[in-house]
């Protein structure tokens, strides 16, 4: 378990700061219900109150103020390949009602808005959605992918979710007149839109979704440990009905892209945290994210946990010959072990040893060398060309988590945010 958590940037007043990202730069956006900040230097100083920050939107100036609400309040962001910032706009209502729908597409709110990063030239992307809490960028063609949560009060099975994709600006994707192929304008969710007029050359979805399972964050899988198939497809996290009986959801699916860039047949990727029996809900699926080792990250925010898929698939399994080299790469990842237990003992010299075989062939090698690198927190040193050694060479190595630093007395620390490893198939999951 990670030793504590600590909040980012604890002297601004944040309101729901959903939405998170990266400018090519570096920087880090997020993006409030009704304000967007921009952190330049977030990852060297964000713990003391005078965290460097800008203002990209100002306090209440993302949307009218009259249309704050709890519901739908969950921005989400991200940089697109013309470097401008995209952000969702779930509108307020379950279904707007009639006197809305015009302002709303007018304002974006219901659809995506884009502007500098600066916040200026802000202008509508799409309309016609109901509440995304997700988008991507697809790596290959550049076009904009994103989940939409559909409307409630018509029955278990309809409307469907939606995964969309936006190829251009001015885009409408059919909201409220559609939900899904499911008109909902003039059902008992929406009976003053029963003489709203069809939009014209409304965006059906890429694929349609199991009604009410809360699709939420998403993203292309960029990295290349998991096997082929799922290279340059979309993972996406739902995070499970709140009043389908029975509940529906809780799991991460995968969406392959054909080769013309369109989605292909949907597949459930992991599940587990809904007992169909019991309707009850172990854990709840918010988003996901791809690590530097192409591992991928999954958040879950009904027990406040990470989690990490690894595939081990093709990983060498058999033994280590003590008179192969690989033997001699296990006795010293073994001696760099035992090195970090001595108090005392010479720790860089032990980083040295452990680093060549964190390139082993041999998987069990290098979990040695890793651990080996890992177990400093466990030895008081002050000798930070060591500590920067082995965090620089986890991070490098695997895309370990962990935060290294100096206690009072200029005694190492890290916090390591690894924990159990749980074996599913083929996959691994871990905890961090």
């Amino acid at each position: 378990f990670a030793d504590e958590v600590k909040a980012f940037a604890p002297s601004l007043n944040f309101k729901n700061p959903n939405g998170v990202c990266w400018t090519k730069d570096g920087f880090l956006i997020v993006a409030e219900h009704n304000r967007v900040l921009n952190f330049p230097a977030a990852e060297f100083f964000y713990e003391g109150p005078d965290v460097a920050v800008g203002t990209v939107v100002p306090q209440g100036k993302l949307i009218p103020t009259e249309h704050e609400s709890y519901n739908h309040g969950a921005r989400t962001c991200r940089v697109g390949p013309d470097n401008k910032l995209y952000i969702t706009l779930g509108q307020p209502f379950n279904v707007q009602p009639a006197d809305k729908v015009d302002e709303f597409n007018r304002l974006g709110i219901g659809g995506i808005v884009r502007m500098d990063l600066d916040g200026s030239n802000r202008e509508v992307f799409a309309i016609g959605a109901r509440n995304s809490v997700g988008q991507d960028f697809n790596p290959k063609d550049g076009t904009l992918w994103w989940t939409d949560n559909q409307t409630d009060g018509m029955g278990n099975d309809i409307p469907p979710g939606e995964l969309n994709r936006s190829t251009k600006k001015g885009e409408h994707f059919g909201y409220p007149y559609w939900g899904g192929k499911v008109k909902v304008a003039g059902t008992a969710a929406a009976p003053d839109l029963k003489d709203m007029k069809e939009p014209a050359n409304a965006i059906f979805p890429q694929v349609e979704l199991p009604a009410h399972q809360a699709q939420l964050g998403m993203t292309f899988y960029s990295g290349k440990q998991f096997p082929a198939k799922y290279r340059g497809g979309i993972f996406m996290a739902s995070h499970g009905s709140w009043n389908r009986s029975p509940a529906s959801g809780a799991l991460i699916q995968y969406v392959p892209l054909k080769a013309d860039g369109t989605a292909g047949k949907m597949e459930t990727f992991a599940e587990g945290w809904l007992n169909a029996e019991t309707g009850i809900y172990s854990g709840r699926p918010v988003d996901v994210a791809v690590m530097k080792d192409g591992s991928l990250l999954i958040s879950d925010d009904y027990v406040g946990a990470i989690y990490r898929v690894t595939y081990a698939g093709k990983e060498p399994t058999a033994p280590v010959d003590a008179r192969s080299t690989a033997g001699a790469e296990a006795r010293r990842a073994r001696r760099a072990l035992e090195a970090f237990h001595v108090k005392g003992a010479d720790t860089t010299k032990a980083v040295a040893a452990a680093l060549p075989a964190l390139s082993s062939p041999d998987r069990f090698i290098r979990y040695a060398a890793r651990v080996a690198l890992e177990a400093i927190r466990r030895v008081g040193t002050k000798d930070r060309r060591a500590i920067a050694d082995a965090a620089l060479a986890i991070r490098d190595f695997d895309g370990a988590l962990g935060h290294w630093g100096f206690d009072e007395n200029g005694d190492t620390t890290m916090r390591t945010l690894t924990i159990s490893v749980v074996k599913n198939g083929r996959f691994e999951f871990e905890e961090v």
